[in-house]
């Protein structure tokens, strides 16, 4: 396993203060590609918590859970069918803005896109984990998606769809795999000012860009502080390793806690900037903590 900074040595906020270490950094402007709902009001509450947990409804339902960072503080309604590959060509996973998950709008779904004629890159027998090992992830622009099933692809009410696949890639050998679970996203930052002279003048400079994010199953502190076992997954920007965006971990000593998430360092800020990206970003941690579990129920 590749060594990464431990945050406890440099300072840094754990997440457990993820507003404080954002501090005053946060651009006043954010615009990404994908049409006019990626435009953000500096006001604008994020749909989802920097950090949080996963309840569920029960301790006997597995379909229905909550996210928030306290069970008396949940936000999100989530609904997690186990079998991803029977839900097809419907979404397993969908995150909603409210918490009731019949009415309130849809903020993003994943649906597993495994083909059964699709081969390991290793072997040119079907490989087991190959069947877990590719997603579609959705994400709407803005506000939620109108339809309430997250099965929603089209544009509509000024929204548009950002739809990007989350793909297990082995970075070791044949012998002995090293998975890390990949997805891009285009991002387009927009400068706010410009320094001219003793004045300062507003500006609509963009530079868009397509940028790759990976998950590493990983043990650190930062895992560690989330409040479940030291190991979990921590996502990074491709080719910058050192730089943690994001921590998720199963939690396995309660019945109805089951997951922490939390953004750390600058996936802190980079979630205030981008909220389409945040979604992404949770959608896609949630989307392998369930591939993580549906292999191992599958395997019995």
């Amino acid at each position: 396993m590749e060594p990464f900074r431990d945050i406890s040595d440099s300072g840094s906020q754990g997440p457990y203060a993820p507003e404080q270490a954002l501090g005053s950094t946060t651009p006043s402007w954010t615009q990404a590609q994908g049409g006019p709902g990626r435009l953000q009001d500096p006001g604008e509450p994020l749909p989802i918590p920097l950090d949080f947990n996963v309840y569920s409804e029960s301790a006997t339902d597995g379909t229905t859970y909550y996210i928030g960072p306290h069970r008396n503080a949940v936000v999100c309604a989530v609904v997690d069918k186990m079998y991803s590959i029977k839900e097809q060509p419907g979404p397993f996973l969908v995150v909603h803005a409210g918490l009731d998950k019949r009415s309130t709008p849809v903020l993003g779904s994943a649906t597993s896109n495994f083909v059964s004629a699709a081969r390991s890159q290793w072997s040119r027998e079907p490989n087991f984990a190959i069947r877990f090992d590719d997603y579609i992830i959705r994400v709407m622009n803005r506000g939620g998606s109108p339809d309430h099933t997250g099965l929603g692809t089209e544009e509509g009410q000024g929204q548009s769809v950002i739809t990007e696949r989350l793909l297990a890639v082995n970075r070791g050998s044949r012998h002995r795999p090293v998975m890390v679970m990949c997805f891009g996203m285009d991002m387009m930052m927009t400068m706010p000012t410009q320094e001219l002279g003793d004045a300062f003048a507003e500006t609509n400079h963009h530079d868009s860009t397509r940028q790759e994010f990976e998950w590493h199953e990983a043990e650190s502190a930062e895992i560690l502080k989330l409040g479940g076992r030291p190991s979990g997954w921590r996502l990074v920007a491709a080719g910058d390793a050192s730089q943690t965006l994001a921590v998720c971990t199963r939690i396995s000593r309660s019945l109805t806690k089951f997951f922490r998430f939390a953004f750390v360092g600058r996936g802190v800020a980079m979630a205030h900037e981008d909220h389409a990206w945040e979604v992404m970003a949770v959608l896609t941690g949630m989307t392998v903590w369930h591939r993580r579990l549906e292999i191992d129920h599958s395997r019995g």
